[in-house]
């Protein structure tokens, strides 16, 4: 018998969307799966959505704690042997489960096996962009290596984890909110493999509403994530990068406070960039 998959979408104000996310987990040629949503205190008439899916997915309603609340309610409801995390504004191609249960295999080193992505508009048609898996096996350096990448490419609506690896390295944390899933798979990379499915099987939504155009809130994000991965004693052998990893943070940042017209700050971490590489060069 096959082992049941617990898929955890969480959902805020998504009603315009929630229902094409679940269509496609309900579509899949893999089963056993169960649907869990959790509602984080929705206004916008998505529960009158989700009612429509009785019987077919159980919905659970909070009040709006934050997705890596919500994410980690799911796993408490969950029955799965795996876990698959779908947002509520993505959708999966039909073969997506199918084809990442077939990764994992036997071998249960393997933690975490995640997918390629299909870019799509507003309306889930497919544009000319995908991003390909590209990191697998001991994957810990890389989340050092390259600061600010998303080393498991299309974070929560791409991965599925092994239950017993969220058991060991422990849930979301809700202090993170767009790093949440990053500090997740790094945490997981500590103990366990990480394989991939190079095939575009997620279709990843851009639609102008995501929390990484709130500049300061997502630099504050990623910075607090990068403090907990170089303090995590799990993680000690990749200490040798974290000089680099505050150049390559400030680096990023700068460019990205320039484009928003921001040209004091940029400047300020410019400088502290150079400061930060000359360092690490007479080191």
């Amino acid at each position: 018998m096959s082992a049941l998959v617990s898929v955890v979408i969480p959902n805020h104000d998504y009603g315009r969307y929630v229902g094409q996310a679940i269509d496609s987990v309900l579509a899949q040629t893999y089963a056993p799966i169960e649907v869990i949503v959790v509602d984080n205190g929705s206004t916008d008439g998505s529960l009158d959505v989700l009612r429509r899916y009785d019987g077919r997915c159980r919905v659970v309603a909070q009040p709006d704690l934050g997705q890596s609340a919500a994410r980690n309610r799911g796993i408490e409801e969950a029955a799965g042997s795996f876990i698959a995390f779908l947002d509520a504004d993505d959708a999966w191609r039909p073969q997506k489960l199918e084809r990442q249960i077939e990764r994992f295999g036997r071998d249960s080193g393997i933690g975490l096996v995640y997918c390629s992505l299909q870019m799509t508009d507003a309306t889930l048609r497919p544009t000319g962009e995908k991003v390909r898996a590209a990191f697998r096996g001991d994957v810990l350096d890389a989340f050092a290596r390259w600061p600010g990448r998303a080393i498991v490419v299309g974070g929560e609506s791409s991965a599925v984890v092994r239950r017993t690896a969220l058991d060991a390295v422990g849930r979301f944390d809700t202090g993170l909110s767009i790093s949440g899933g990053w500090d997740l798979w790094r945490r997981i990379a500590t103990r366990y493999l990480v394989e991939l499915v190079d095939e575009p099987l997620v279709l990843y939504r851009q639609h102008g509403a995501g929390l990484h155009r709130r500049l300061a809130a997502y630099e504050a994000d990623v910075r607090a994530a990068s403090v907990r991965m170089f303090a995590d004693p799990a993680a000690a052998r990749i200490g040798r990068f974290r000089r680099s990893y505050d150049t390559g943070l400030d680096l990023m940042f700068a460019k990205a406070w320039l484009r928003a017209g921001d040209v004091r700050r940029a400047l300020r971490l410019s400088l502290r960039a150079i400061t930060h590489r000359a360092v690490v060069a007479g080191t």
